[in-house]
């Protein structure tokens, strides 16, 4: 079979049929014993939905009971097992504790209960009996007493008591003993699993096969982190194969091979003031040679502030242009729109391209004349915002799409863009340095171009940190500054209300309107209209204004070579890529260009080392390892609405060298069997079902 469509389909399906040994964990969760309709809600809270979800659901940690005959055993407080003789209830008549008076070996404790039946206590305690109980021993008011035993047993079951015991994520309504019994019955779902890791290499990493290993994290503390390890490798194996299936299928033709002999992209190069970087050139030549195939690009190319992006993008797409298609350039703002079709247009004035502008300001016969000059095919490079998907666009012959800030995107609007054509090649752009570990679990399935260097000429940005009482002294600085550059300032980020930033801003504005009379003052917001905003930018671009007051972080792209000035206001409120973000719109000039990061007079230790950070560097993509080693991939900015995905087991950051061996194994074994035809291949089958992303076959 030579049709790759018909391999995808075929594969497709393959991936869509659930294998029948994996049936019974695929059932409801009622299927198992003890499991009732009023607490399918409840185990949803915990991301469990099937009886396979209930094996993944692992231990936070195991709780030691230690087995004891005497009290000199035992440190108060402490988690026990003791067999004991039931001597004596006292029983609430009301309100208030019921105890039951039991004897170990040489001392005697109370088993308290709140809220619980007599005849509950009288069953499961009987008179004279001897039982075997487990819970927290503590002294209370001169007597040792155990509240809620988590075991009461008769003497002949105390080896159902696992002396190492887990501990799970909980939620309302569900305990410990419960959903660990329900783990138990979920795991007689599962059969003999024929491992899909060869035997060499788990002796290498020291591992247990996966059955002995979703067993042991239930029920062994020795060897549950061995185990654990074991299952974090499963996870991600399965998603770097899937990441390599779906970038494979993609590179396997359903695209247009583009003609082009490059004349128009050498003489862009040529024109311009500067040279291109070596990883410029490398970008360029990874974009070409995507271009020229027969198969559907998709790249992203990633690089730090001001590490020319716009530029690697636009020498492709005259490429594009040349062999007669149109290319468009998808940003999130009127304001970034109108920058990039000023600075298009001033880079390509010796070229006789036509390039236009398209936001939703524009209205009328002026929208009018741009769809038609769009639909006719005589505008061959398109800017602008969403308006450049609305159905009323209709393309002459869109062949390719540049997003720019491609996170300001979600799959569906990229999609919409996306059919405006047949088989467009697509290049994203993002400014937002993300550290390797995480890159590769996010952009497995797509090619990635790195730009590493800045180009020549661009000077280091100056840093400096000071705390709030010391404003006044700035402001004296600036006063002096501002004879000769322009500045940013960033008001601080209060609360996640455009309402009380504004009040902030304002009031800033107000201050230096009087402070700083001898200049003029802007102020930008979330309130104003896009027209105004642009109004706002167009006059600080030009010149007329002086400086910036602004509640929203700048746009990533704006270029005002005169600003040479920023200062940003409770630094400490941003996020470290945000600031580094922010303090990239200046240093685009002649001028030597300053950050100063003002702070609260008292600052935390990690803020305070954050900042530091940033003052120590502009290395965006080092900045990023530091944020991310320091305070988790989480509370980087950007990766919680970029799309990450979501694992039950693994922690991308945590668990980067076993990532990177995921990634290794996974190509080396696609290499030999690239449709999972092998026996193993089948058994990676398995894998995917029940730790791997459920939309692959989607993708494909």
């Amino acid at each position: 079979m030579n049709d790759i469509s018909e391999i995808r389909k075929k594969f497709r399906r393959r991936l869509e049929v659930r294998p029948e040994a994996l049936y019974p964990l695929f059932s409801s969760l009622m299927s198992l014993v003890g499991i009732g309709p009023s607490n399918i809600k409840k185990f949803q809270k915990l991301d469990i939905f099937y009886p396979k979800d209930l094996l993944f659901h692992l231990p936070n940690k195991f709780i030691f009971r230690k087995p004891v005959s005497t009290i000199s055993e035992i440190n108060f407080p402490e988690t026990i097992i003791a067999e004991v003789e039931i001597k004596k209830y006292l029983l609430a008549k009301s309100f208030g504790p019921s105890k039951v008076l039991v004897n170990a070996k040489n001392f005697s404790f109370f088993i308290t209960f709140f809220k619980t039946k007599s005849s509950f206590i009288k069953s499961r305690l009987p008179l004279g009996e001897r039982r075997v109980v487990s819970g927290k021993l503590e002294l209370f008011e001169k007597d040792y007493q155990m509240i809620h035993p988590e075991y009461i047993l008769k003497t002949e079951q105390k080896d159902d008591i696992r002396v190492y015991d887990p501990a799970y994520p909980l939620t309302n309504g569900l305990s410990n003993k419960y959903i660990s019994k329900c783990i138990n019955n979920s795991l007689r779902l599962l059969g003999k699993v024929h491992d899909w890791l060869d035997d060499k290499f788990l002796e290498n990493n020291n591992w247990p096969d996966f059955n002995s290993a979703i067993r042991a994290i239930h029920s062994d503390s020795l060897n549950a982190a061995n185990a654990k390890n074991r299952l974090i490798f499963d996870e991600l194996f399965a998603h770097q194969i899937g990441l390599n299936l779906v970038k494979s299928f993609r590179r396997k033709g359903n695209g247009k091979a583009k003609l082009f002999i490059g004349d128009l992209s050498k003489r862009f190069i040529d024109d311009l003031p500067f040279s291109l970087t070596g990883s410029q050139e490398t970008s360029v030549n990874e974009i070409n040679s995507d271009l020229e195939n027969s198969f559907q690009m998709t790249r992203l190319v990633q690089g730090d502030v001001g590490s020319g992006k716009t530029v690697v993008a636009l020498a492709t797409m005259l490429n594009v242009v040349e062999g007669g298609g149109q290319v468009a350039l998808l940003v999130p703002t009127e304001i970034l729109a109108y920058q990039h079709f000023k600075t298009i247009t001033k880079l390509m004035e010796n070229l006789d391209i036509s390039v236009l502008a398209l936001t939703g300001t524009h209205k009328g016969e002026e929208r009018k004349g741009k769809l038609l000059d769009i639909a006719s095919g005589k505008c061959q490079v398109i800017v602008g915002t969403h308006a450049l998907f609305q159905e009323e666009v209709k393309y002459h012959n869109l062949e390719y799409v540049v997003i720019d800030e491609q996170h300001r995107f979600g799959v569906n609007q990229r999609n919409s863009m996306l059919s405006k054509g047949y088989n467009i090649d697509l290049l994203m752009m993002s400014a937002t340095p993300i550290p390797r570990s995480l890159s590769m679990v996010k952009y497995g399935d797509i090619d990635v171009s790195i730009l590493s260097e800045k180009p020549d000429g661009r000077e280091p940005i100056t840093t400096a940190l000071i705390p709030s009482n010391k404003i006044s002294i700035l402001i004296d600085r600036l006063r002096v500054a501002l004879k000769s550059s322009q500045a940013y300032w960033i008001c601080p980020l209060i609360e996640e209300t455009e309402k009380i930033d504004l009040v902030a801003a304002q009031d800033r504005f107000s201050k230096l309107t009087e402070s700083l009379a001898d200049f003029s003052v802007g102020l930008l917001h979330g309130k104003l209209t896009s027209k105004e905003k642009v109004e706002v930018m167009k006059g600080f671009e030009e010149g007329a204004i002086d400086i910036l007051i602004s509640t929203t972080v700048i746009e990533v792209g704006v270029d005002v070579p005169n600003a040479s000035i920023m200062i940003v206001e409770s630094a400490e409120r941003f996020g470290l890529a945000q600031l580094h973000q922010i303090r990239g719109r200046v240093g685009r000039g002649k001028e030597k260009s300053s950050c100063t990061l003002i702070h609260s007079n008292n600052i935390s230790q990690i803020a305070s080392q954050r900042l530091a950070k940033l003052k120590e560097t502009d290395n965006g993509f080092e900045i990023a390892e530091f944020d991310l080693n320091l305070r988790g991939e989480g509370d980087i900015v950007g990766l919680k609405q970029s799309g990450l995905p979501k694992f039950r087991i693994a922690d991308p950051v945590m668990d980067s060298h076993l990532s990177e061996l995921a990634r290794v194994e996974a190509e080396k074994y696609l290499e030999k069997d690239p449709f999972l035809e092998t026996e193993k291949g089948e058994r990676i089958l398995y894998l995917l079902n029940i730790l791997g992303n459920s939309n692959i076959s989607g993708k494909i």
